[in-house]
């Protein structure tokens, strides 16, 4: 009978335990004990977005650990991830190991501490919105978060069309007076920043979390 000890994440930095359902591993890397015991011929992955809920498993051979980056994920969504070990006879597969909970991110090259977007696929580290830059990559910024929640949600809606329309041509310039979601500080809140604000509405904790909050600040 086959039989598993322990599932761990392979995180940026450094190896992450998660037996506790609730801790989040940010990891390129699933690994886990081997079955010592049992002589598995291998070791099954399961995973989905909703707890024990998983599509079709992926039969990763006998190795005990596998590249994220081998499955079809979507960078930062969050994923529910468990493995079995099989035997030689048929049906002979192990209960699910612990489950953990992973936020996938792929390798782009950077070290996390200097990566401007650590949780997102970011190789060319472009950083230009606002135009000053403000130390977030263009590929994970969120500058909608107007009210620092970590997602950009209908409250932060209101506040951008409560802006929206403001330019110099009505003499109600964001550079007299600060407004929200003047993305590219043009001095403008028009509909480039609304595409911009739109390309990230919806995202949450659960979905593409926004990074550290950075409101826009543009030096007129």
């Amino acid at each position: 009978m086959c039989t598993l000890k322990k599932l761990v994440c392979k995180g940026l930095l450094a190896f992450f335990s998660c037996f506790i359902s609730t801790q989040i591993c940010t990891a390129t890397f699933l690994v886990w004990d081997s079955d010592s015991e049992g002589h598995p011929a291998g070791y099954n992955v399961y995973y989905g977005t909703s707890s024990r809920n998983y599509i079709p498993p992926v039969d990763v051979g006998n190795v005990t650990a596998y590249n994220l980056d081998d499955l079809d994920l979507t960078e930062g969504v969050i994923y529910h991830m468990a493995i079995t070990a099989y035997g030689t006879t048929p049906g002979d597969e192990s209960e699910f190991s612990a489950e953990v909970q992973v936020r996938y991110v792929a390798d782009d090259g950077f070290p996390a501490a200097a990566d401007n977007c650590p949780y997102t696929y970011n190789p060319d580290q472009e950083d230009t919105y606002p135009p000053q830059g403000n130390g977030i990559g263009d590929a994970c910024d969120c500058e909608g978060d107007f009210d620092c929640d970590g997602g950009v949600d209908t409250d932060d809606v209101e506040k951008f069309l409560f802006d929206f329309g403001r330019s110099s041509v009505n003499n109600d310039s964001c550079i007299n007076d600060w407004c929200y979601g003047d993305f590219d500080c043009d001095g403008d809140q028009d509909g480039s920043d609304a595409s911009l604000f739109k390309s990230d509405f919806g995202r949450s904790a659960m979905y593409n979390p926004c990074p550290g909050c950075t409101v826009a600040d543009c030096s007129y």
